[in-house]
């Protein structure tokens, strides 16, 4: 297949993921965007036209929208993400069976809202699914209480490794994966036979995302702050300065951008062709091998989200 027939069906599949569809539609749709991309980036490597095209399309589709009973997972098909969780509500309490890396920065944490954290055997040593349904339902435990955590705007929370049993009450976050597909054990599901709420629609998730408030990153020109560094991926938040530019290297890596506040003006190096003008709310997916300059041409600060994945690693 030739790359104009690729680009014309990875379209294709980009506009059906904007609408609202059960996740199990929306994730076959996601797996067959993901094919598509490594198709053209393996038949015509180094190719500005592909490497443009890729980045317009993820723009335009924007985030994808997972809707749960507990909030909304609002991702990129990379392994960025914003999980919107209902106040009280969130993830199942569960574990890695197989190697994953997780990191999860806390934009707000909403009334009542904490994070669970304890290793899988001390999860074993307390665990009683009679006890800890009363715990969650509000019950005072010592046994349980001690493995919770409030955090703060700006945390970061990380997991790492296997054995760690977690989850997310009440927060939004921002989630950073090497991959992009759910590989949990869940060892008390609270969620387990609860309706989506009615009220879960693309709009209801556009308001939302519009009405998020990001940490600034530093006031100093042409900043990064690493959030986390490994073999696995780099997450990073990053700021340009008024009238100034970044340039973006993607090596062997997939990069993917999420523009959190301000606007730019994306620039594919070495080439003619035209940029891509990003806002606040923009995800842009950019190819291994291709060099980029983000160019704030306002007079507002530019920041914007950032994971870099391994090519090896990336879109599984």
């Amino acid at each position: 297949m030739d790359s104009a027939l690729l680009i014309a069906e990875l379209k294709r599949v980009s506009v059906l993921m904007r609408d609202d569809m059960p996740i199990a539609q929306l994730e076959e749709l996601e797996a067959q965007f993901k094919s598509l991309v490594c198709q053209l980036i393996d038949a015509f490597p180094n190719d500005p036209a592909i490497a443009i095209e890729i980045a317009r399309i993820q723009k335009d589709m924007g985030l994808l929208r997972k809707y749960k009973s507990y909030g909304v997972k609002c991702c990129t098909p990379l392994g960025y993400s914003i999980f919107l969780l209902n106040e009280g509500e969130g993830f199942s309490f569960q574990n890695h069976l197989e190697f994953k890396v997780e990191l999860f920065y806390v934009l707000s944490v909403l009334s009542g809202g904490y994070v669970f954290i304890c290793t899988a055997d001390e999860w074993n040593q307390v665990f009683d699914e009679q006890k800890f349904a009363e715990w969650f339902a509000g019950s005072a435990s010592q046994d349980y209480d001690a493995f919770k955590k409030y955090p703060q705007l700006g945390d970061v929370v990380k997991i790492d490794r296997t054995g760690i049993v977690h989850t997310a009450i009440g927060c939004i976050l921002e989630e950073y994966a090497n991959v992009s597909t759910d590989m949990v054990q869940r060892l008390f599901d609270q969620n387990k036979g609860k309706a989506i709420p009615a009220e879960f629609t693309k709009r209801f998730v556009e308001n939302a995302l519009s009405q998020l408030m990001f940490p600034n990153v530093t006031l100093s020109i042409d900043s990064e702050v690493v959030l986390h560094q490994s073999n696995e991926f780099v997450a990073s938040r990053v700021s340009i300065e008024p009238q100034q530019s970044r340039s973006i290297e993607c090596e062997n890596d997939f990069v993917s951008l999420y523009v959190t506040d301000g606007e730019g003006e994306l620039v594919l190096s070495d080439s003619s062709l035209d940029p891509i003008c990003l806002a606040k709310g923009d995800p842009v997916l950019l190819v291994p091998h291709s060099r980029w300059r983000l160019n704030n041409m306002s007079d507002k600060l530019l920041q914007y989200s950032c994971l870099r994945v391994p090519k090896q690693q990336a879109l599984k």
